[in-house]
């Protein structure tokens, strides 16, 4: 019987967290300014090593430590954001079982009337540790989600990334990391920093 109490203490502890991380990702949509076509990447870290089914990748392990998603939005990146900072309400993308688990550190803008979502992922490709077919059911990249274990060198790459591929880098964060329902709570619209 202690054993059940104690797994029910545990499941709340999970369930209480795992709000925190959706009001973190919901307050972050706030902070999106207008924006055209493009790519971007999402990036967040995982406290702890989590398996998870996902999608038809199945059974998928993840490391803790950073991660940055690259996704693109021809239809326009602030239409498309929003749909990864709230809860999926029916999983869609592989970024849809992950992104729920994660705290959200930063995402990197690159505005672009081109397809660059693979160049970007290519640059990443050279220094971080890529998750295989992760995102990349529509292209020949090996996938377009990759960890590291420090958060700032993955946010650097990002943004030499899109630089490298000529365009410039808009890094969207809280004003104070970690703390997006503080920002948005305090009015703060637009952190969006070049």
């Amino acid at each position: 019987m202690l054993f059940a109490a104690d797994r029910s203490l545990e499941l709340l502890e999970l369930s209480a967290e795992s709000s925190a991380l959706q009001r973190e990702w919901q307050s972050m949509a706030g902070l999106v300014p207008t924006l055209g076509p493009g790519a971007y990447c999402v990036l967040f870290e995982l406290d702890v090593e989590l398996t998870i089914e996902t999608g038809r990748l199945g059974s998928v392990s993840y490391a803790a430590g950073a991660y940055a998603y690259v996704g693109s939005a021809m239809k326009g990146i602030s239409a498309r954001l929003p749909h990864h900072l709230r809860p999926p309400k029916r999983p869609h993308w592989h970024m849809d079982y992950l992104r729920p688990k994660g705290r959200p550190t930063a995402i990197v803008v690159a505005e672009s009337d081109l397809q660059v979502e693979c160049a970007i992922a290519r640059h990443l490709d050279n220094g971080f540790t890529v998750v295989r077919d992760f995102g990349s059911s529509d292209c020949r990249c090996a996938g377009h989600l990759f960890h590291g274990k420090d958060p700032g060198a993955l946010l650097g790459a990002s943004v030499e990334a899109v630089e490298a591929i000529g365009c410039r880098a808009l890094v969207i964060t809280p004003p104070v990391a970690g703390d997006w329902e503080k920002a948005v709570r305090d009015g703060v619209a637009d952190s969006a920093q070049a």
